[in-house]
């Protein structure tokens, strides 16, 4: 299901679609980790003061992280966001269906890193 262009997934937690800003924000800035890939929500979280766990794939973490956060950086390929002329990460520039640098990140490995650091934090 659809709301806005982005997708609904059934069975997940919760659904913030067509929720402004200062929620976001709020949860945000009001939670213990945030994982994603890089992009705006990481950019957010990080000015916030919220620590990420951040999967690197077609964009770099040299250009892209932050020291302070978790950047899971696959060891597959080297980051190809510039190598097409529109910046389009939708297509691998090895051809591949799905791009291998994004399927490294288990959900093993998200889920140990994650409780790792929670473990920690406690």
């Amino acid at each position: 299901m659809r709301w806005g262009g982005e997708l609904s997934i059934e069975n997940a937690d919760r659904h913030f679609l067509g929720s402004d800003l200062e929620l976001t924000k709020y949860i945000l800035a009001n939670s213990l980790l945030h994982i994603g890939c890089e992009g705006g929500l990481v950019h957010l979280a990080t000015a916030l003061g919220t620590k990420c766990l951040v999967l690197f794939g077609p964009s770099g973490h040299n250009q892209y992280g932050y020291d302070r956060n978790i950047n899971l950086v696959n060891d597959i390929c080297v980051p190809c966001i510039f190598i097409n002329d529109n910046g389009d990460l939708n297509v691998c520039m090895r051809g591949n269906k799905e791009p291998p640098c994004m399927l490294s990140h288990t959900p093993q490995t998200v889920c140990e890193i994650t409780c790792n650091y929670l473990k920690n934090k406690a």
